[in-house]
């Protein structure tokens, strides 16, 4: 699916092993744009008998929610709105809340060059009970430009999750955020605790 951009095709992977250890689950984004924006896509390996996953066959998740061995577009499971890409994700699974927890940047490109003090860019925060489907409301974990765009604006980009704790409760958002953009300074890893609330 060769646009020719210079982004086109998949990136920013993120796997997984699914919460029974039949599957790795693979989060990309689809860089290819025609008939889609920028977003989060989907794609699955199966796990041998022995526990290793068999990466010779990948399965792409087709529209009704399906995996299919063919070499298709596959369906886009999270998506920003109104101009914007969901980018960067990274999902982990919490056995305390029973979820797979979804990271990831929203870049509301509009913003570069109309900034304001409270973008609707940033890093976000979904759910879903499967790993497949994704129809939790997006929560905002922090605003931000999303990629580094000219001096003076910060950015942050990349977020992680970490659980420090066994049940799978608390841990940290680990993220890398520059206050000035394309300026000399290097951006850094930054982090904030966190503890999960079921609602």
């Amino acid at each position: 699916f060769d646009n020719g951009a210079g982004d086109g095709g998949y990136g920013e992977p993120s796997m997984l092993f699914n919460k029974d250890s039949s599957a790795v689950y693979v989060y990309f984004v689809d860089h290819n744009r025609t008939g889609m924006g920028v977003n989060v896509g989907m794609a699955k390996f199966n796990v041998l008998s022995n526990g290793e996953p068999d990466f010779s066959t990948c399965y792409f998740l087709t529209a009704n929610n399906t995996f299919t061995s063919q070499v298709v577009r596959p369906t886009q499971v999270v998506m920003g709105a109104n101009n914007s890409d969901a980018i960067f994700p990274q999902v982990t699974y919490s056995k305390w809340a029973k979820k797979y927890l979804m990271v990831y940047n929203l870049n509301a490109w509009g913003e570069w060059i109309n900034t304001s003090s409270s973008p609707s860019s940033g890093i976000y925060l979904k759910t879903s009970d499967d790993g497949i489907t994704w129809d939790s409301k997006s929560q905002v974990l922090k605003s931000d430009l999303a990629i580094p765009f000219n001096t003076g604006n910060s950015f942050s980009w990349h977020p992680n999750l970490i659980f420090t704790d066994a049940n799978q409760k608390e841990g940290y958002l680990l993220y890398s955020k520059s206050v000035n953009g394309l300026a000399a300074e290097s951006h850094k890893m930054y982090a904030k605790k966190f503890s999960l609330v079921l609602k």
